[in-house]
């Protein structure tokens, strides 16, 4: 026998409506996905993830997760921006082997903008390295991360998620020693100009 249902909450279930969500322009406002809700405010602050690939259709970035927080709603779309991106744990593993040195490292950015973002390098060398080795690489890209307080924030959030900073950190690293990757391992967005 069928459930009778209310008619208040019958009332609440049809006025539910579908959002879409957007990826912020930086990403082409690729969509990330519908949700539905009878409140769009509840929709604010909601975090949602996707893949690189997803977004891209790169089938070579499905280990790159981006994390989006729904910021603003237009009629049916939630808009959102970007709170940061994290490689995939499995990922990673299969970068650091045995014989290989790996450096981690973390550095704090205010970009020209206002916003202030995480940025979390590492390092895998082809083969161990000396301590003073892994000094002077773990210097050299930290000083290279905190230069990217030159640009503003979409810019360098693109430069993080896409590769040109690691690929600057790379170039300045195998003057050092030969490494065998350079990753952003993650990045987060601490704070924004109108953060409280």
């Amino acid at each position: 026998m069928a459930k009778r249902i209310p008619k208040k909450a019958a009332g609440k279930r049809r006025a539910r409506q579908w959002y879409k969500i957007l990826a912020p322009p930086i990403f082409n406002e690729a969509e990330l996905g519908e949700t539905p809700t009878n409140d769009p405010s509840q929709l604010i602050g909601r975090v949602t993830e996707a893949t690189l690939q997803e977004i891209t259709g790169d089938a070579a970035r499905t280990h790159v997760k981006l994390n989006f927080q729904i910021d603003s709603i237009d009629g049916l779309t939630a808009r959102t921006k970007l709170m940061g991106h994290e490689l995939t744990s499995d990922y990673v593993r299969r970068l650091v082997r045995r014989r290989r040195s790996k450096m981690d490292m973390a550095c704090n950015v205010t970009t020209k903008d206002g916003y202030t973002i995480r940025i979390k390098p590492m390092i895998v060398t082809n083969e161990r390295i000396q301590t003073t080795q892994k000094t002077l690489m773990r210097n050299t890209a930290l000083e290279l991360v905190q230069a990217e307080g030159k640009y503003d924030f979409n810019t360098a959030m693109q430069r993080a998620v896409f590769g040109p900073l690691a690929a600057d950190i790379s170039a300045a690293c195998n003057r050092i020693r030969p490494v065998k990757r350079v990753e952003i391992r993650r990045s987060e967005v601490l704070s924004s100009p109108t953060s409280p």
